[in-house]
This record gives structure tokens, C-alpha cells and sequence, in this order.
């Protein structure tokens, strides 16, 4: 990259490093793209950092930023939280599986956020750390997938600005208060909605109850892996235009509302453990459901 500096996209996968970090000192103005992933130390000799720390004057026209494998490491000024605050023209900010001290510093016109699997070190050292405000007013993708800290106070700080416009959530593996989810629902927070997954939490009714009759746009969700019945797919069936819905491994529903959900014209994934001592894949009685 130190001798492209008009290079606009620039993709690396199974990218390997020799060295502790990995910078670049060349300004690179038309870089609208960067993406690297797959990042090893070579020869399994301890973490990589990626030193970002004048990213934002090297490629000040950044649309996209992509990072991610569970070795690769992110460093800012004095080591302190990744800032791509400075970056004005990125709108979307993808870290996947990576090393970070604190939570990142974000642009203002991001529009889609995945955090997925994120290693939040401060968080780890003092087992908490804070979301910095950001004025995301556009923000209509966020994911945050496999962080089992992260709380509701967290969410709304990243939604507030941007309240009722986002379109996909994903929360799989959370752990966050299911009463105070439910109150964001009844605030509009979800409103617009069109995809949900909330995959492998302790998702419970009363929170999709809510949900459905707040969020009516609905179309594909993903409540695989949590401790739902019948009837929250009732309510997600009869108040949202629903497409698709995952229910794999949610031993607490009946073949029956699965059935039923699937000939109101629902794409329904249904799967159950085979050990599973208790199934309830045999047909029983379920007129809350099927009564409608």
C-alpha cells in the first residue's frame, strides 16, 4: 500500500504478520474500502496490533472499515480506544473477533455497526466498560452479536439518536434485562425494525410480545436457541408481515405451533436436539396458538 496511493478498495484475507504491529505511513486520500481479516502472528508468535493510530489522516475519505480474527489487535493514541470519530465519510465500521482496550470512538454519519465477538480489554481487567456517546442519527444496522456484557443502558446510548430508525438488530448471545428491553420496545426504539436475532439469550415472551405489537415492519427473526413458546409465535405471526422465522433449539414450543405459524405462509426453521430426553416434537393440545 506504500506505493498505491490512488488505490480506492483494498481487500486482504489470511493476511500473516512477522511483527508486533502493523501500520502504514503513506496518506492514501481515495481510499473509500478497507477490509483485512484471516490475521495470524506468524508462526503462532503471540498477537498483532494494527496501529490505526493516524488512520483518519491517512484515509480521510473512508466509507468503509472492515477488521476482524481473534488475534488481530486494534491500537489508537497511547493504546487507549480505537477513534474513527475523525472519519467523516464512514458509514459503516465492521470489527469482528478482535482485541480493542476500550470501546471505540465513533464517526457520526456510521449507518451500519457490527461489533460482533468484540474483546473489550478494560472491560476484562475491570469487568466494565462505557459506549461513549455518538450522535449516530442515521444508524440503521447494528450488530453486536457474542458479548454477554453488554447492557441495556449500552444499547441506548448507541439508538438514542437515532431512535426508531433502525432497521436490523442482532443481539445473539447477550445477556442483557429483559424488563428494561421491553420498555425500549414500548418507547419506539424498535419501531421500524424489518430483521431481529436475538439467538442463543434468554429471550422470554413477554419482551417479543412486546416487540411484535411495537415493531410491525417485522419480517425476518431469529429467536433460535431461547426459552420462547407458542406464544410468542403467536404474536410475531399475527402482528408483523413475517417471512422467515428461526426457532432451532427452542425446546419450550410445540410441533403444533410450528405447523400453524408455517401455514399462515411463515418460513419456519424448527430443529431439536436428537438427546433431547423430553421432546416436544410429539403433537399436543396448544389452542392458545392455533385457536386465532
Amino acid at each position: 500500500m506504500n506505493t498505491c496511493n490512488r488505490l480506492s478498495r483494498a481487500e486482504f484475507f489470511a493476511v500473516r504478520n512477522n511483527g508486533p504491529s502493523g501500520s502504514w505511513d503513506n496518506d492514501l486520500p481515495e481510499l473509500r474500502c478497507f477490509r483485512i481479516s484471516g490475521v495470524e502472528s506468524f508462526m503462532g508468535g503471540g498477537p498483532t496490533d494494527l496501529d490505526l493510530t493516524h488512520f483518519a489522516e491517512r484515509a480521510p475519505n473512508l466509507v468503509e472499515l472492515a477488521v476482524s480474527y481473534n488475534t488481530w489487535g486494534l491500537t489508537g493514541d497511547m493504546g487507549l480506544a480505537l477513534n474513527v470519530k475523525p472519519l467523516a465519510h464512514l458509514e459503516s465500521l465492521n470489527l469482528r473477533a478482535v482485541r480493542v482496550w476500550a470501546f471505540p470512538l465513533l464517526a457520526p454519519n456510521i449507518r451500519t455497526l457490527k461489533l460482533n465477538d468484540l474483546r473489550i480489554m478494560q472491560d476484562d481487567l475491570t469487568g466494565e466498560f462505557r459506549v461513549e456517546g455518538a450522535d449516530l442519527t442515521d444508524l440503521t444496522t447494528l450488530e453486536f452479536d457474542d458479548y454477554s456484557r453488554l447492557k441495556v443502558s449500552d444499547l441506548r446510548t448507541l439508538l438514542d439518536p437515532s431512535r426508531g430508525k433502525l432497521k436490523i438488530l442482532s443481539i445473539a448471545g447477550s445477556n442483557m434485562d429483559q424488563q428494561e428491553l421491553e420498555m425500549m420496545a414500548h418507547e419506539g426504539y424498535f419501531a421500524n425494525l424489518t430483521n431481529f436475532g436475538a439467538h442463543g439469550t434468554m429471550m422470554q415472551d413477554n419482551f417479543v410480545e412486546a416487540l411484535a405489537h411495537n415493531a410491525r415492519y417485522l419480517q425476518q427473526v431469529d429467536l433460535s436457541k431461547t426459552a420462547i413458546t407458542g406464544i410468542a409465535v403467536k404474536a410475531l405471526v399475527v402482528n408483523c408481515p413475517l417471512v422467515s422465522l428461526n426457532l432451532g433449539l427452542c425446546s419450550y414450543i410445540s410441533i403444533d405451533a410450528v405447523e400453524w405459524a408455517r401455514q399462515k405462509g411463515v418460513n419456519v426453521e424448527f430443529y431439536l436436539q436428537d438427546n433431547l430426553k423430553y421432546s416436544k416434537k410429539t403433537r399436543v393440545g396448544y389452542p392458545l396458538v392455533l385457536n386465532v
